[in-house]
This record gives structure tokens, C-alpha cells and sequence, in this order.
């Protein structure tokens, strides 16, 4: 009976410790170039870290951390992974990028598409930065903690030691 209880201790132990190897930080994606010699491998993981990540509206693992296509007869199915939930505002959110992008997509020339293009890029940008803004106020205040206060304190300090040396 003891030897029963034991293992199934040291069974998921094991398994957290093996696995605790392999996990780490986040792995981010090369850049794609803009040149035509990207393959629709690297086009399509880009694009799906990129949703992953634009959807990550707020910093830690409840929210999305990872995305997925499939393809279906119906179409392409986004799959969104977090930890918790993916909340509503979330697939608002993601339906609203997507049904822009398909509009731009969807034109029949190279001169439409760049005509659509130019003022939906300008739209989705806006779309992002609004839905991220919890996510940049962190960004915001470890940018002044970490740069403009230190800089300012030695700035403070430089000019005090000006008015002597005059």
C-alpha cells in the first residue's frame, strides 16, 4: 500500500521536473522580409504569432498566448489558446481584424488592393493600439521606471552642478 501511495507522488514529480527542462520563455518568431522570397510557411506562422500576440490585449498567461489555423471546407478557423477563457471582447476583437484584412484581400486588381489597403492599415492600427491599451500603460510605466527616471535624476543632478561651476 505504501509503495502505491509513493508513486503517485513521485509519477508527476518526475513529469514537472522532465518538463521543467523543456519549458521556457517565450520564442519569438523571425522577422519576415517584405520581399517575395518569403515561403507561405514563414508567411503563415508570422501571421498567426501575430494574432496570437495582438490579442494578448494584457500581460500574463490568462490571456492569449498562442493562435492556430485550420482549414476547413468551409473556410479558415482561427484557434486561440490561453489559459483561462478567451474572453468575448477577445473574438469581437480578432473578428473585427479579420473581416478588414479579408476586405482588403478581397479586390480583384494590385491597384485596388493597395487603394484599400493604405486607409484599412490605418484602421486596424487604430483598432490595435485601442484593444492593447492595458497592455502598453505596463509598457508605459516600465519605460519612466526603468528610463526617464533615472535620466531625469542625473539631468536634475547635472544642472545643480552647473549653477556652481558659473
Amino acid at each position: 500500500m505504501r509503495h502505491k501511495v509513493t508513486r503517485r507522488f513521485y509519477e508527476p514529480l518526475l513529469l514537472l521536473d522532465t518538463l521543467g527542462v523543456v519549458r521556457g520563455g517565450r520564442i519569438k518568431s523571425d522577422i519576415v522580409p517584405d520581399d517575395s522570397g518569403s515561403s507561405h510557411i514563414q508567411l503563415r506562422r508570422h501571421f498567426v504569432d501575430t494574432i496570437a500576440y495582438i490579442c494578448a490585449f494584457s500581460k500574463g498567461s490568462d490571456f492569449v498566448t498562442a493562435a492556430a489555423l485550420e482549414k476547413t471546407p468551409k473556410g479558415i478557423v482561427v484557434w486561440l489558446a490561453a489559459n483561462s477563457t478567451v474572453g468575448e471582447e477577445v473574438i469581437s476583437f480578432l473578428e473585427k481584424i479579420l473581416d478588414s484584412v479579408h476586405r482588403i484581400t478581397d479586390q480583384d486588381n494590385v491597384e485596388d488592393l493597395h487603394q484599400a489597403a493604405l486607409p484599412a492599415t490605418q484602421t486596424i492600427l487604430s483598432m490595435i493600439v485601442d484593444f492593447q491599451a492595458p497592455r502598453l500603460e505596463v509598457y508605459r510605466k516600465q519605460i519612466i521606471k526603468t528610463c526617464i527616471l533615472p535620466c531625469q535624476e542625473v539631468l536634475t543632478e547635472y544642472s545643480q552642478m552647473s549653477k556652481f561651476i558659473v
